[in-house]
């Protein structure tokens, strides 16, 4: 290896170093206020938590804490602009979306074991975006399920009265014989 090429690998891997030690941690604390614990399971040496935030700003996250001395910790980011998380299976097959851009491990922090890092994909940049507005992110996304949550109801109010309209019509209808009984 020439002395350049020894100097730009070491570059890379501060770097490389820099960026996890930043976002890992941000990333462990956004799904833990924000997503959804799908395991949790105590052993007698330790706890096993896998959470899970599907679709925040085009990104999905699944962590997988609480290991023992013999396994680390794991975090996956996928990365999905436009489209809805899916992940494996046969349409994973049919794009990008279902393979994570980024997948580490880790026992102790700041020793990462990187299983995929995409460089294929420009997506960290946007995660660092993400990263920065978290909170703005959230509360945007928390008042967009509101207002369908509303929408929800305004719709299903709508149906029972068009439907308690037709029955009153209706009804009337019958005595009048207009329709048989």
């Amino acid at each position: 290896m020439t002395e350049d090429t020894l100097k730009g690998l070491k570059k890379q891997i501060e770097e490389r170093k820099k960026f996890l030690n930043r976002i890992v941690p941000l990333i462990v604390e956004l799904v833990r206020s924000h997503g959804v614990v799908k395991i949790e399971k105590e052993f007698p040496f330790h706890y096993n938590i896998v959470s899970e935030l599907r679709d925040f700003a085009y990104f999905s996250f699944i962590t997988d804490l609480g290991q023992t001395d013999f396994g680390g910790n794991s975090l996956e980011v996928y990365f999905h602009p436009g489209q809805m998380f899916r992940q494996g299976g046969l349409e994973a097959a049919f794009g990008p979306t279902g393979s994570p851009v980024l997948n580490v491990c880790w026992q102790d922090e700041d020793k990462y074991e990187v299983l995929v890092f995409n460089q294929e994909i420009d997506w960290q940049e946007p995660l660092v975006r993400l990263l920065k507005n978290k909170d703005k992110i959230a509360r945007e996304m928390g008042i967009q399920k509101e207002r369908e949550k509303t929408q929800r109801k305004r719709d299903k109010e709508a149906e029972a009265a068009r439907k308690q309209e037709e029955e009153r019509i209706r009804e009337e209808a019958k005595k009048l014989g207009i329709i048989p009984e």
